[in-house]
């Protein structure tokens, strides 16, 4: 015979549900986003977009990016337009449980709130949306558990200060987060003749190189090492798109010539 078991629900209220998902939908899209959370029966709720929609591609992005099925790809995904303001709630959980970094089987939902029918031995509260969550190549970091900028740096010149002893640093995110978190930035910055770009605990650490090496590549300059502001990120941002429209620009034009020269011999 089955013995009966005993389990606890966590509450969350729908006004927290939006919250989290707003904030987490936020974070995914790279803008603002406010969300209500509506219930339909008590075994269906979803999530609309208030002021906005959600494109086809944003709602593949959000399926990939929770490793979603085609299950969920079939419910999710617009029939009869490109864009949508909801959200079906097979992809509005699976964003909350990477919200509330909680797992869990069962669930109902009333007109006020959402119950999460858990094994009563795991008697969680419902926990704040985190200010340290970011979405970048399709993965979810928490930057809490990066190195720090100091212990970063400290590594890095301590053996040698060059790329081959950079990338065994960033490897290590990769077990933890998913992905190296390291960009180049092959074009002068400003100060030197390129950069590389990563994320710490404390946010966007960038070091500069002059010179390279044929075994170590890149030799970083310690004197460069900075981190970035919102404003450091809006230069980069604009000083390649410049740099990136005149070498198409360049491109275009010797194509062009080219195919004159092919099409007259």
């Amino acid at each position: 015979m089955n013995r009966p078991q005993k389990f606890t629900a966590l509450k969350v209220d729908l006004p927290k549900v939006s919250e989290h998902l707003g904030k987490m939908l936020s974070l995914m899209l790279g803008r603002d986003i406010v969300v209500r959370t509506q219930c339909e029966d008590d075994s269906y709720w979803s999530c609309a977009a208030i002021g906005d929609q959600f494109t086809t591609t944003e709602i593949m992005d959000l399926i990939k990016a929770v490793n979603g099925d085609q299950e969920m790809i079939k419910c999710c995904i617009p029939t009869e337009s490109n864009a949508s303001r909801s959200l079906d709630m097979s992809l509005c959980r699976a964003l909350l449980m990477r919200a509330l970094e909680l797992r869990w089987d069962t669930e109902f939902v009333t007109k006020d709130a959402l119950w999460i029918i858990q094994d009563c031995a795991d008697s969680n509260e419902v926990p704040e949306p985190k200010a340290d969550l970011l979405f970048v190549n399709g993965v979810l970091v928490d930057t809490t558990k990066l190195k720090s900028k100091d212990a970063f740096v400290e590594q890095l010149f301590r053996n040698g200060g060059t790329f081959k002893e950079y990338f065994k640093l960033v490897e290590e995110n990769l077990p933890v987060c998913g992905d190296y978190l390291y960009w180049m930035y092959p074009i002068h910055d400003g100060d030197c003749a390129g950069a590389f770009l990563t994320l710490v605990q404390e946010g966007v650490l960038a070091i500069s190189y002059d010179a390279i090496d044929k075994h170590d590549c890149e030799i970083f300059e310690y004197d460069s090492v900075r981190l970035c502001t919102a404003e450091d990120m809006t230069w980069f941002i604009n000083n390649w798109a410049k740099f990136s429209k005149e070498v198409v620009t360049s491109l275009g034009s010797l194509r062009y010539y080219l195919e004159r020269k092919e099409a007259a011999a």
